[in-house]
């Protein structure tokens, strides 16, 4: 990392850009940029900015550093953002009534694609 790279790191961190929006603007590895802050803890702003509003934050000591001010911003923001959201929980499963595949977000257990084929089947069974 050159002299450069190094005045414009503490820049970016000094107006509480966080480290992978700093990796982003300068095209150095993120890896890089959080090794460096943790040699130099000192670098740690007192406060942060919200994402969404940029109202600033306070951090405590030993706790996790906030993103967000409010429940508010922090929807509005995601809300507005869904190309960030990380959505990694899809399943392809297929329906045990119709036979159709389908897409589940979060349940890898689902056994049915919709509630008329679960009524469907229990109908079959009862019959």
């Amino acid at each position: 990392m050159t002299d450069k790279e190094r005045i414009e790191i503490r820049k970016l961190r000094a107006q509480g850009i966080m480290p992978t929006e700093i990796s982003k603007i300068t095209g150095i590895k993120l890896e890089t940029i959080k090794s460096y802050f943790k040699r130099h803890k000192n670098m740690m702003p007192k406060s942060i900015k919200c994402l969404n509003c940029g109202k600033t934050l306070t951090t405590t000591k030993g706790k996790k550093n906030k993103k967000f001010c409010c429940d508010k911003c922090r929807n509005q923001y995601w809300n507005s953002h869904l190309d960030q959201v990380n959505k990694q929980a899809y399943y392809k499963l297929v329906c045990e009534h119709c036979g159709k595949e389908f897409l589940s977000y979060g349940n890898k257990h689902r056994k049915f694609c919709s509630r008329e084929c679960y009524k469907k089947s229990l109908r079959k069974i009862q019959i």
